[in-house]
């Protein structure tokens, strides 16, 4: 048997993941688009996980893009906020409030 330095009632505190944001994040995108990939550097670098839809195969990314008439990208969505085009200040932005 091993022995334990825990006192009786002491627990041991688990190491915590990073902090997902509460948040969603959805990226449009096409590939070769200069703009989409430097959202999507910025979001790494940041940390933080995205669901890209790719707009090229994507077909109801494509209806999306559609039924808001949305005609820059990307869109990104955090939440309920959308993005079109590229407005990295608007998403600092949005990152810095939660």
């Amino acid at each position: 048997m091993g022995s334990s330095n825990l006192t009786p009632g002491q627990t041991v505190e688990k190491p915590q993941a990073a902090a997902a944001s509460s948040e969603t994040i959805r990226l449009y995108s096409l590939p070769g688009c200069t703009y989409c990939s430097q959202i999507k550097e910025y979001l790494k670098s940041q940390g933080l996980s995205f669901q890209e839809i790719n707009l090229e195969t994507d077909e109801e990314g494509q209806s999306f893009m559609e039924e808001r008439g949305y005609t820059a990208l990307p869109v990104t969505i955090i939440g309920t906020e959308e993005i079109s085009g590229f407005r990295l200040d608007k998403i600092k932005e949005i990152l810095n409030r939660q």
